[in-house]
């Protein structure tokens, strides 16, 4: 008889679980296109009239959508913990199959309403104030047109009168949707969708080929990127501009095997898309740092991407981004010390204090990650880059003061290219713990599910955030030996001491 479809070795998806660990990723998939296919909700904002995005506006009652939500989260998360643990069992399905599983879900999410934020309605409104003209890092969306613009008056609260935090390659990009949607929301935020969904395809293959022949590997670089699916989620189905930033950074990482000053332009141009990129351009920099000419081809390219971009945006361009730099996610850890510190010392001396403390933290971090992540030969600039990347956005995500769900894909993506270590369970549990807590996600004050989620959101997961941070403190001591130096850390759901298990061979 045939093997199945995805499974090379016939019978061994039935014994490494394989099967079951799609089944669920495509489960997960499905409850997040319901989420957005039955339109305006707690989880989805209005798209205004036009064909597109496509929904039913079925009025769904808020729990039905919460409950959704997190059930996608939820069988996501299962899914891909037992596509894991498959792989480590011998599971070896077919990368490419697997790369077209995840382009199909993509433009299929892409096609419908994004929910679990507002954000995509900030892009819209930005790029229209850009292509009409305007400026987005000085005119907020609500005073575009005195208000009344079809698609900047779209945007929610608490951001109706902020500027735009993101870099002049991500309003390009807005713009260039903007021009293509015109007027209608709809439209505008459709084409935001595709841009996206195309960029996180576009790194998936571009993850595939630079994991080359083996097999593990590549299948890591599919499962753990184009069909994560919490990846799919919160980005794809989020349209959120992290998608965009991180595939120039992940194709900024594998250009450094053949062009140090193209992999310079790439990461910056993943810096101008959003400013935390370059914790990825610093991991590039980490792996030619014994090559002084390719350091200097390295930042001449991201020099030749970036100033130009500010140049033409000016110096204000960055206000936001100063201004963002105060905030506090109700589910960072630190917001168990921020209104203490507030109260004490007074917001304009506790924030900065607390920007330092998170950089402190990071970096603490991020040394003990490195005790979890064998290193790879030094000669392998991509790994050495991508070993760097997933530690740096790894302690960032985890110690960052403003931190929310779709940030981590700055994680996934560098990751995808590594060998299993405890650094897998460690992004599991902090996207998942991360998702939940932005279930269903909107800020619409009023209803049960708005007041229940919340107290969930600032009670709950700051506790749950400094936990896991505990818990990595506590892998890295138990750990023997350096950071960085080779070795078998632990992996999740595999003992100390035992035998890896051979491929599963067909019956």
């Amino acid at each position: 008889m045939a093997p199945p479809p995805g499974d090379p070795h016939g019978g061994g998806r039935r014994r490494t679980g394989g099967g079951a660990a799609l089944a669920l990723v495509g489960l997960s998939v499905l409850l997040t296109a319901a989420v957005g296919l039955l339109g305006p909700s707690v989880a989805v904002p209005d798209p205004g009239p036009g064909a597109f995005p496509l929904h039913l506006a079925a009025d769904p009652h808020p729990w039905l959508v919460t409950a959704l939500h997190a059930g996608a989260v939820g069988t996501g998360a299962a899914g891909l913990a037992l596509a894991l643990r498959a792989l480590r069992r011998g599971w070896r399905p077919d990368p490419r199959r697997l790369l077209a599983a995840g382009a199909l879900a993509a433009a299929a999410l892409a096609l419908l309403p994004p929910l679990g934020s507002a954000d995509h309605l900030s892009y819209a409104a930005y790029g229209r104030i850009a292509a009409q003209g305007g400026d987005p890092y000085a005119d907020p969306p609500d005073a575009w047109r005195g208000g009344t613009d079809p698609v900047a008056s779209a945007v929610e609260e608490p951001w109706r009168a902020t500027t735009s935090v993101y870099g002049p390659v991500a309003t390009a990009e807005q713009a260039l949707a903007s021009a293509l949607g015109g007027a209608g929301l709809g439209a505008t935020v459709t084409w935001l969708a595709l841009l996206n969904a195309a960029a996180v395809v576009g790194a998936g293959v571009v993850l595939l080929r630079t994991a080359r022949r083996d097999p593990v590997r590549r299948a890591r670089a599919v499962l753990l990127w184009a069909l994560n699916p919490l990846v799919l989620l919160l980005v794809v189905a989020g349209a959120h501009v992290d998608g965009l930033a991180v595939a120039l950074g992940v194709a900024g990482l594998a250009a450094l095997r053949r062009s140090p000053l193209l992999a310079g332009a790439l990461l910056g141009a993943a810096a101008g898309t959003k400013a935390s990129t370059l914790l990825l351009a610093l991991a590039a920099a980490w792996a030619v740092r014994a090559a002084p000419r390719d350091l200097a081809r390295l930042a001449a390219g991201g020099a030749l991407v970036l100033l130009p971009a500010y140049a033409l945006a000016g110096p204000h361009a960055l206000d936001q981004l100063r201004a963002a730099s105060r905030y506090v996610s109700l589910g960072s850890p630190w917001h168990l010390l921020e209104g203490t510190l507030d109260g004490a010392l007074g917001s304009e001396l506790s924030r900065p204090l607390i920007g330092l403390g998170a950089w402190a933290l990071t970096a603490l971090v991020a040394l003990a990650l490195a005790r979890l992540v064998p290193a790879p030969p030094a000669a392998d600039r991509v790994q050495s880059a991508a070993r760097a990347g997933a530690l740096l956005c790894g302690a960032w995500v985890l110690c960052a003061p403003y931190s929310l769900p779709w940030y981590d894909a700055a994680l996934w993506a560098p990751l995808a290219l590594l060998p299993a270590s405890a650094l897998d369970l460690v992004a599991l549990l902090r996207t998942t713990g991360a998702a939940l807590a932005y279930v269903p996600g909107r800020s619409v004050p009023g209803d049960a599910v708005h007041d229940a989620v919340l107290a969930w959101r600032s009670v709950v997961t700051p506790w749950l955030g400094l936990a896991l941070l505990l818990l990595v403190l506590h892998l890295a001591l138990r750990r023997p030996g350096r950071p960085g130096r080779p070795g078998r850390p632990a992996l999740p759901g595999r003992q100390s001491g035992e035998r890896p298990r051979p491929p599963a061979r067909a019956r």
